[in-house]
């Protein structure tokens, strides 16, 4: 059994993590850190309406 956690132990600390993507709110609500895939990106702090790729997603206001 302690050679398994052991193993576990081992393999977790070697195993390749996501890493998050870093996204940053331009003065005229594009989005910039986003892959290509996924231009033109925007948020409109206003409406709380977020457009990624032409595809919008409208938060509502008790989020």
């Amino acid at each position: 059994m302690r050679l398994l956690l052991i193993l576990f132990a081992i393999y977790s600390n070697c195993s390749f993590a996501h890493k998050d993507t870093g996204l940053e709110l331009q003065q005229n609500g594009s989005l910039a850190g986003l892959p290509n895939k996924y231009e033109p990106s925007s948020f409109d702090l206003e409406s709380f309406t977020l457009e990624i790729a032409g595809k919008k997603l409208i938060i509502p206001e008790c989020v």
